[in-house]
């Protein structure tokens, strides 16, 4: 027959397990809800960071088919505005990337990004809403600086909207590619930056 006092110790030895036994499962549970929330952050860091480099090298591709076409180098990334902003827009007829200069700021409705849903291009993330499209959690834009160079300085400057580098020469332009996204109340981004150059200048 049990005593008083080994029942008393028998009931904490009890309590003091089911609190190990607690702390264990919470920690456990807490190192589990933040590998999730890791491997989400990671995936939609990584989704974004390819929108980005994506729209980088639709930018050379750009750059690429001005030399090919003899157009002028800065053609390609701005408007007659002087509009130095801008999407990448998928042609679904052509099966190109173009630019389209409508959008001025990453909240613009047309720096939205859709994915396709079906067809041959199930998948494909574009800046340009179509019936068989849903909208995703990301936006991107680009933003082009041209670089000018002014030859009796010998050195090199940046321009924005409405300007151009005349009476100087534009040896190329620095990209700026942003790709912003929504989760769980809280805006993230990614941004890429590159220098394009004329190589053909001189």
């Amino acid at each position: 027959m049990l005593s008083d006092n080994n029942k008393g110790q028998g009931l904490i030895e009890m309590l003091i397990a089911i609190a190990i036994i607690l702390t264990a499962v919470v920690g456990s549970l807490t190192l589990m809800v933040a590998s999730f929330n890791a491997n989400r952050e990671s995936e939609f860091r990584t989704v974004a960071a390819n929108l980005a480099r994506e729209s980088v090298e639709i930018c050379k591709n750009q750059r690429n088919s001005t030399w090919l076409n003899g157009t002028p180098f800065e053609s390609w990334f701005t408007n007659a505005d002087l509009d130095y902003s801008a999407v990448p827009v998928f042609d679904e007829v052509s099966g190109e990337w173009t630019l389209d200069f409508l959008a001025d700021d990453i909240t613009d409705p047309g720096a939205a990004v859709w994915s396709y849903t079906t067809g041959d291009l199930n998948g494909l993330m574009n800046n340009y809403q179509t019936t068989d499209a849903e909208e995703t959690i990301y936006r991107r834009i680009l933003f082009f600086s041209p670089i000018c160079y002014d030859a009796g300085a010998d050195s090199e400057f940046l321009i924005g909207d409405g300007e151009i580098c005349s009476p100087h020469e534009t040896v190329g332009v620095k990209i700026t590619g942003i790709t912003q996204w929504q989760d769980r109340e809280q805006t993230h981004d990614v941004t890429l930056e590159l220098r394009l150059y004329n190589w053909r200048y001189r």
